[in-house]
């Protein structure tokens, strides 16, 4: 975890007799408790290389910072507020993931069979190694906007889909680096790029709101191999709005 609440009030209220040094020792022993969520080492000479305590005087604040504040188990130090303002937090993502999935297998629900044909492409893909750089070839199948004798939706109300619509770009770049932080980061948003997003978004009228990128991008996350986690291979975002790609994605063909 990289963020978690901090209430002002409650804290002064609990280190009111605290030093200055022993409010640092205090709040990097938190960092390092939320950033683990797990419990500290019970060994008080690890806490001290943990958050860099080398002098006496902090050596002694390790020690009497985590006796006061923490509590020692089988398992290491905890700490009761911590664990409650964690729970809260996996509650609440919990209840989000359920959301997205929910939406997700509405946008999926909508899609039909054998719309990407360019399976070449898509296999090729897979052999793109970790760092490497993806040029966005163009699209020689389907050179023009979508018409309405190749849609995506079962529906009549987007078989007519505008050639140009209201896409937030950097919306979606933030969310690609929100869902996704361990994947390739986007530095320079190029007019290839905007082209390939562009493209995946005029497929249907509802794929160019940022609802529908939120729940694409946990699709990905769901894909061990998109992610690396089982070759030395992951993802990019020039890969995953490829369209042969993307609709792939769509109808869950990545594990």
């Amino acid at each position: 975890m990289h963020h978690y609440p901090f209430h002002i009030g409650d804290y002064k209220k609990d280190t009111a007799n605290l030093s200055l040094l022993e409010h640092g020792v205090y709040r990097m022993l938190i960092d390092c408790y939320y950033t683990q969520e797990t419990p500290l080492p019970s060994d008080k000479a690890k806490l001290c290389r943990m958050i860099g305590a080398r002098s006496a005087d902090e050596v002694e604040a390790v020690s009497n910072i985590i006796d006061d504040y923490f509590t020692l188990t089988d398992h290491g130090y905890v700490q009761a507020g911590c664990d409650k303002v964690l729970q809260k937090i996996y509650a609440k993502s919990a209840k989000a993931r359920v959301s997205v999935e929910k939406r997700w297998d509405k946008i999926k629900g909508n899609i039909r069979e054998g719309y990407c044909k360019d399976t070449n492409v898509c296999e090729n893909d897979t052999n793109v190694q970790k760092n490497d750089t993806i040029e966005i070839l163009p699209n020689t199948h389907n050179p023009t906007p979508i018409t309405n004798n190749k849609t995506l939706s079962s529906s009549g109300d987007d078989s007519h889909v505008p050639s140009r619509q209201n896409i937030d770009y950097q919306g979606i770049i933030d969310l690609y680096h929100k869902i996704l932080p361990e994947l390739p980061r986007v530095i320079n948003m190029t007019d290839k790029r905007r082209s390939a997003i562009r493209t995946c978004a005029n497929t249907k009228k509802a794929y160019a709101g940022l609802d529908f990128w939120e729940a694409f991008f946990n699709q990905v996350r769901k894909s061990d191999f998109l992610m690396g986690r089982t070759k030395d291979f992951q993802a990019n975002i020039d890969m995953l709005t490829r369209h042969c790609n993307f609709v792939k994605v769509i109808e869950g063909g990545y594990k």
